[in-house]
């Protein structure tokens, strides 16, 4: 017979994109702006003033510094935006033809642990964001479980 060709160990699907709340929505037109000084549509002005001051706090800051931490192997890419752990950025890239992906964000020590067990660590992609991951966890729950307080 042939060479018996190795089976890959079958790992947990991805999880779902995340739904986001309308806060995290008008966070995220904010880092698509830049700077949220510049083009910020009137209703997001209008509802930033109603956000609460967590959110208000980020948003001061003039410059929202985003870092990508990895890819997985649908290609999503996860996201810390400036610094902040108390959420994980997932940008689903667009089909294609289309022109914009779509977002979805963690925000519980939960979903980031379902995500990490559904990361594959033979994958090259998978393991090294895996790898930030448990890096980051205790940043990741300190801040997740200070919002919960």
């Amino acid at each position: 017979g042939g060479m018996q060709l190795q089976a890959l160990p079958v790992h947990a699907p991805l999880p779902p994109l995340p739904v986001m709340s309308e806060g995290e929505r008008l966070l995220l037109r904010m880092k698509e702006c830049g700077s949220f000084r510049r083009g910020l549509r009137l209703e997001d002005v209008a509802m930033k003033r109603q956000l609460d001051a967590e959110f208000r706090d980020k948003l001061e800051g003039t410059r929202f510094r985003a870092e990508p931490l990895g890819e997985d192997r649908a290609m999503n890419r996860y996201w810390l935006l400036a610094g902040d752990y108390s959420r994980l950025w997932v940008e689903r890239p667009a089909e294609q033809g289309k022109g914009k992906g779509e977002w979805g964000c963690y925000s519980t020590v939960e979903e980031i642990a379902a995500l990490g067990e559904a990361l594959d660590v033979h994958g090259a992609r998978e393991s090294s964001l895996k790898e930030v991951l448990e890096a980051a966890s205790s940043d990741f729950e300190r801040a997740m479980k200070g919002q919960e307080a």
